[in-house]
This record gives C-alpha cells, sequence and structure tokens, in this order.
C-alpha cells in the first residue's frame, strides 16, 4: 500500500487494472496548516501597506528639531547616512530640509523659529491673509479662490 502526503492509502492496481483495496480516509478531516482568518488578514494588511505607500505624500516630523542648530544637526546625520537631504529652505515662517527614505515617503523638518508672530500680534493671528513674499505677486488670484471665512471673538467673563 502507498501513503500519500494527504494521509490518504491506497493499493496499487494488478496487471489487470483492477485494485485490490478500496481507498480509505483518514479519521480526521483535513485542516489548513494555518487559520484561513489569519492569511485573509495578512493578505488585507498587506494590501492596505500597498496603498498606503503609494498615497503619503509627505510626513512632517514636529518638534524634532527646536532651532536651526537642531536642524543641522539632523541634516549632517542625515547626509551621514547616505541620504538625499535638502539644504535647507526658508519658508519664511519656519526653516525646512526635506528627504525621502528608501521607500519613496518624503519627510519634512521644521523650525518651530521664526514662528507664525513674526508679521502680525499673536493676538491677531488668522484675521488678515499672510503671504510669504513670492506669494504676494498672486495675492490677487489667491483671495479669489479662498472661501470665505467669519471670525469668532471669544466672549469675554465677566
Amino acid at each position: 500500500m502507498a501513503n500519500d502526503a494527504e494521509g490518504l492509502s491506497s493499493s496499487r492496481p494488478d496487471d489487470s487494472g483492477a485494485s485490490d483495496a478500496a481507498l480509505s480516509l483518514p479519521a480526521e478531516p483535513w485542516r489548513p496548516k494555518f487559520n484561513p482568518w489569519l492569511i485573509a488578514v495578512v493578505v488585507a494588511m498587506a494590501a492596505f501597506m500597498e496603498v498606503l505607500d503609494t498615497s503619503i505624500a509627505n510626513v512632517a516630523l514636529p518638534y524634532m528639531v527646536v532651532d536651526d542648530n537642531s536642524q543641522q544637526s539632523w541634516r549632517k546625520r542625515l547626509v551621514d547616512r547616505h541620504l538625499n537631504v535638502t539644504p535647507v529652505i526658508d519658508r519664511c515662517y519656519f526653516h525646512s530640509i526635506y528627504f525621502r527614505e528608501p521607500g519613496g515617503v518624503l519627510f519634512e523638518l521644521a523650525t518651530d523659529p521664526p514662528g507664525f508672530a513674526i508679521d502680525e500680534p499673536m493676538e491677531k493671528l488668522g484675521e488678515a491673509l499672510k503671504l510669504p513674499s513670492w506669494l504676494e505677486p498672486s495675492r490677487k488670484r489667491i483671495e479669489q479662490v479662498l472661501p470665505p471665512i467669519q471670525l469668532h471673538k471669544p466672549i469675554k467673563e465677566a
């Protein structure tokens, strides 16, 4: 009698083609080695990660660089690890460096200073559209496409 991989046994037919024994089934039914739900979850997670990987445009990492010196230190570490890091870019309200991780996701490390209060007092933030100098020539067009906003002043307690 020959045993096959599924635990079934059968006899070999003789020269006449007749089999001398019947096919016998194992006592336990066949079960997969792994839970099929686990396999489905792993496949679903892999599909999700593929979509996620192709949809992330930019990851900003807050609080990693508190000032320009800290940013330069991070830039040197990244360059030393052979990552293609941009020079420091002045974004008017903060300074940024950008790099891509090996999977292609773009990371940004930005400073907190100089901050959004460099061109208006803190209590007036958000009341007027402030643009960096390179966008000022487009102010009229930008203002036309922005939706109007209603400012809500906080109620002063008596």
